[in-house]
């Protein structure tokens, strides 16, 4: 029977993208909202502001999201000329992998103002105890010559489990090597995606073996091109990691 082990944590992730198209009147702002890393099942926030760049008052009188995974708080109010309402989006995913949304802003002004919320949720895969354990050895020999003395080795042990690493570098430009770790030998695919949610890349890394993928002749490898061989542009990027029937996802910078 074959035993594996490991010695390193694990990193699961998830992130939150707003992407805003705002009406005459109303602005929204930062254009891109990433909220701190979130596991399947909590919840990760981040604040955005609603101006109101019209010459009147304006009253928002719902912002509704098309997918429960995405809420914001508050949903109505009211601004004065020139004046901001912070909004805290939130994100809280009930699947890993990348997932898209569409936030709708009603208001008493001209069109509606809609956001396109993107996240990526992730899960810390179900893992065996670390066990303590010895090695001992009555008889030993010690250059050339034996030693009755016994000899005992404690250590610590943990098995393997899927953990996708933080890439390197990061910032990158234009390439980059996404290190990780396989509880068990599984065809491993990394995909690409822009903050939007649209997928750029697929790297299909075929058959590996359990246990640490880090070094750059092992890690997956990615040049800054999209499927098609062109260079995409700056910005901040998910990369999902899929072994079997399990997932992981992280993101990255690529700087030019």
């Amino acid at each position: 029977m074959k035993a594996y082990f490991r010695v390193a944590p694990i990193v699961v992730s998830a992130c939150l993208a707003l992407l805003a198209v705002a009406a005459s009147g109303q602005s929204v702002s930062p254009a891109s909202v990433s909220v701190p890393v979130t596991e399947v099942g909590a919840s990760g926030t981040e604040t955005f502001d609603v101006t109101n760049d019209s010459a009147g008052l304006r009253t928002v009188t719902d912002i509704a999201s098309d997918d429960a995974q995405f809420t914001v708080a508050p949903t109505s109010f009211s601004l004065d000329v020139d004046l901001s309402q912070p909004i805290v989006g939130s994100f809280t995913p009930g699947i890993v992998g990348l997932e898209t949304a569409t936030l709708t802003m009603t208001h008493d002004g001209a069109g509606v103002t809609t956001l396109t919320a993107s996240g990526v949720g992730s899960v810390t895969p179900a893992r065996g105890h670390p066990q303590d354990t010895r090695i001992t050895a009555s008889r030993v020999r010690l250059n050339g010559s034996l030693v009755a003395a016994e000899f005992v080795h404690a250590m610590r042990v943990s098995p393997y489990a899927l953990g996708l690493r933080a890439n390197y570098p990061n910032p990158f430009n234009p390439e980059t090597w996404i290190p990780f770790e396989l509880s068990a030998d599984s065809t491993v695919v990394v995909d690409i995606y822009a903050l939007g949610g649209r997928r750029v890349r697929t790297l299909d890394l075929g058959a590996r073996t359990t246990g640490e993928h880090t070094t750059r002749d092992a890690a997956a490898y990615w040049d800054g091109r999209n499927d098609l061989g062109e260079a995409v542009a700056s910005g901040t990027y998910v990369y999902e990691l899929r072994a079997g029937d399990e997932r992981s996802a992280r993101r990255m910078v690529l700087l030019k």
